[in-house]
């Protein structure tokens, strides 16, 4: 699956500007992005769901955050969904992420040697322009103070 051309830096704020914060899903210059997203999330529900039915998922909310600098997304989680979804227009993998966190509570904590994503309370992943990284909604997850003026 290939990427979805971007929109320009200009046409991209000026668009930004222009709307309520819905991502319109007929606007000719998003359709590439809808398809892509759209094409990752049934991806994503056949091999990593992987419903016993013969079961469709469909996007049903979408909106648009932007970032100014030293910005952040406070904490939280989507309830009454079953998967999220983030899509960056601009972003720098050397300095933007976006962290994940456990809600589990573990009264008895073995202390790992080394970290990895299964061992650790929380992730962070490095994102850039283009990428769309989909995860369950029941995850908490938040954008850290950033330090790139483009996100």
């Amino acid at each position: 699956m290939s990427r979805p051309a971007l929109i320009d830096s200009k046409r991209k704020a000026e668009w930004i500007a222009s709307r309520t914060g819905l991502f319109p899903r007929n606007e000719n210059e998003m359709l590439d992005i809808n398809k892509f997203c759209n094409d990752a999330l049934q991806t994503y529900f056949k091999n990593v769901i992987n419903p016993i039915t013969n079961t469709s998922i469909k996007i049903t909310q979408s909106w648009i955050n932007y970032t100014k600098l030293n910005g952040y997304h406070h904490e939280h989680d989507h309830p009454n969904s079953i998967i999220s979804g983030v899509f960056y227009f601009s972003a720098d993998k050397s300095k933007d992420i976006i962290s994940f966190r456990r809600n589990d509570y573990k009264q008895i904590q073995i202390l790992y040697k080394e970290a990895n994503d299964y061992n650790t309370m929380q992730t962070d992943i490095k994102v850039e322009s283009g990428d769309l990284v989909l995860f369950p909604s029941n995850i908490s997850h938040y954008v850290p103070q950033t330090e790139n003026s483009k996100t």
